[in-house]
């Protein structure tokens, strides 16, 4: 676990699942059930996550020469499957996402990059656009 570089790395669900990521997997684990649920589409290290405020939706940001932050549904795969990307942001960012959050509403995520002006973005996510950076 990288400890030393990473934010928000472990949260717990809405549902009170614990939430954390492993190298480019992000795990929802069901400590009752002793289940856990994979997300396995980032291309490399996740780096950070956020929580939606109000819906099953997490984003989580990746290091790489272009990182990627990806919005993902932790409730839509309850038989065990992969849990699907609902939105992938791309270009933003350089070397690696240190740190996201949602605003009150959920509507817009911001983002803080390790590139060499720690450039801040605040995206409209939905619509996967930058409102300003």
């Amino acid at each position: 676990f990288r400890a030393q570089d990473v934010r928000g790395g472990v949260d717990y669900t809405h549902t009170g699942e614990v939430m954390f990521f492993a190298g480019a997997t992000n795990v929802i684990l069901d400590t009752r059930a002793r289940q856990q649920r994979f997300h396995c589409e980032h291309t490399d290290e996740v780096t950070c996550l956020a929580k939606h405020p109000s819906r099953t939706l997490v984003a989580t940001g990746q290091q790489g020469a272009v990182p990627s932050i990806l919005i993902w549904d932790y409730e839509a795969a309850p038989d065990g499957g992969n849990l699907p990307t609902v939105r992938s942001i791309t270009g933003v960012h350089r070397r690696a996402v240190s740190c996201m959050a949602f605003d009150e509403s959920g509507k817009f995520l911001v983002s803080v990059g390790t590139d060499t002006y720690h450039t801040v973005a605040v995206l409209d996510w939905e619509n996967q656009t930058v409102r300003c950076s």
